[in-house]
């Protein structure tokens, strides 16, 4: 009896578990990147990582176009377990992106969070240059203040009425 349920929900679990990716990126370009060595230590010694693919991440600060395509200078942020920039990573400093294809300044625009793969080919001075494999922006986040807000009497509960009371045989007050 035992058995023969578990061969009928294994789906139930398997299934959810399979189609469940969480990553902003696809699957190609996730396990395409190394995943054993930060961002930070890439980018202290990028001769020795030539040619290395990491999953990074951050905000923009300029987009430009170059003659080989759009280049974008990032500053480097760390990212949670679904590849979005959280807060800067003051060890890893900034780092420029290049693009084989135009980028579109108003699309690329600076403040946007963006998460990408890249792949280290040169350095720029101090600044290393990752090849874009595949990038991903991140929705503009949106002031609060925009919205209206409900106005509420300071010293009113709403889930204290005084004339009314499903329970009337008891006290009508709530205090």
């Amino acid at each position: 009896m035992r058995s023969s349920l578990a061969k009928r929900l294994w789906p139930l679990v398997a299934v959810p578990l399979l189609l469940g990716w969480h990553h902003i990126l696809s699957p190609e370009a996730y396990f395409s990147a190394n995943h054993s060595v930060r961002a930070a230590t890439v980018l202290a010694e990028p001769e020795a990582w030539r040619g290395t693919t990491l999953i990074l991440g951050g905000k923009i600060l300029e987009t430009r176009q170059e003659d080989g395509g759009g280049m974008l200078a990032i500053l480097c942020y760390g990212l949670n377990e679904n590849g979005k920039p959280t807060e800067p990573d003051v060890a890893c400093g900034r780092f420029l992106a290049k693009s084989t294809g135009t980028l579109d300044p108003q699309r690329f625009e600076a403040g946007r969070l963006v998460t990408l793969t890249g792949t280290l080919t040169q350095n720029r001075g101090a600044v290393p240059i990752f090849d874009i494999g595949e990038i991903r922006l991140w929705p503009e986040k949106k002031d609060r203040d925009d919205f209206p807000r409900p106005y509420y009497y300071p010293f009113y509960d709403p889930f204290c009425d005084p004339f009314y009371s499903p329970y009337h045989w008891r006290s009508r007050w709530c205090w």
